[in-house]
Order: C-alpha cells, then sequence, then structure tokens
C-alpha cells in the first residue's frame, strides 16, 4: 500500500510541474521547421522552399533555383539563404493589394539575381510555425 501511495504521489507532483520543467526551452532554434516548407508571393512572382532548396518563379517565365538552404533564426522574422536566393521572413501580417483578400502571416524580402522584392507568405498549410 505505502508503494502505490508512493506512487501515486509521484505522478500528481509531476503533474503539477510547470510544462518549462517538463519541455525547458533552450532559446530559438537553428534549424528550419522540418519538414522544410515554405511559401511565397508577390507581384509576378512566387517562391517555394523546400528540404530540396529554394524555387523563385515570375510570370514572365524566369526561374532560378537554389539547392542549398541555409536557416537563420532571428527574435523578429528569419533568412532563408542559399547561393543565389535569400529570402528574409518577418513575423508581421501581409495582404497583396488588387489580389485577394488573402492575409498571410508574414512580410517576406527576396533577393534573387541582385533584385529586391517584397511580397507575403507563410507555410502552405495556413498555419504559422512554433516557436515564434
Amino acid at each position: 500500500m505505502k508503494t502505490i501511495l508512493t506512487l501515486g504521489a509521484a505522478l500528481v507532483l509531476t503533474a503539477c510541474a510547470s510544462t518549462e520543467d517538463r519541455y525547458p526551452t533552450t532559446g530559438p532554434s537553428t534549424s528550419a521547421p522540418t519538414p522544410l516548407a515554405y511559401n511565397a508571393v508577390g507581384d509576378g512572382w512566387q517562391l517555394m522552399i523546400r528540404d530540396s532548396g529554394m524555387t523563385f518563379q515570375t510570370t514572365q517565365g524566369l526561374a532560378t533555383s537554389d539547392p542549398y538552404v541555409d536557416f537563420l533564426p532571428s527574435p523578429n522574422g528569419d533568412t532563408y539563404q542559399g547561393s543565389k536566393i535569400t529570402a528574409i521572413v518577418n513575423r508581421q501580417g501581409c495582404a497583396l493589394e488588387g489580389y485577394d483578400t488573402t492575409t498571410y502571416p508574414h512580410t517576406v524580402t527576396v533577393t534573387v539575381n541582385n533584385q529586391t522584392l517584397t511580397g507575403c507568405g507563410g507555410p502552405p498549410n495556413g498555419n504559422d510555425r512554433e516557436p515564434y
């Protein structure tokens, strides 16, 4: 009986422990969300980021792929850095004027071929990723 009471008390104490005790935080992650998936759009362009790399396309037919993606987190947003494409994601809501009523969770700045473009983005499933 004493063993059962001791075991029960241990379970109660574990259940009462704060989530910080059970899930310690060590600061921002230095790895990208897994699986890596992010979409961004702008006036006449789109960017897809996947585990296999980044693909940038314009409505005029320009397409550039970058097989290497380095994920650099920061408190206000993240950077996806490739050898040809850089995407800076800011955690600020965004909508494309004149296109549709979609509100995206992020403002995105893309640099490709020495040209900087601004648009909107978010994960393809429509949910922002944790932690932010």
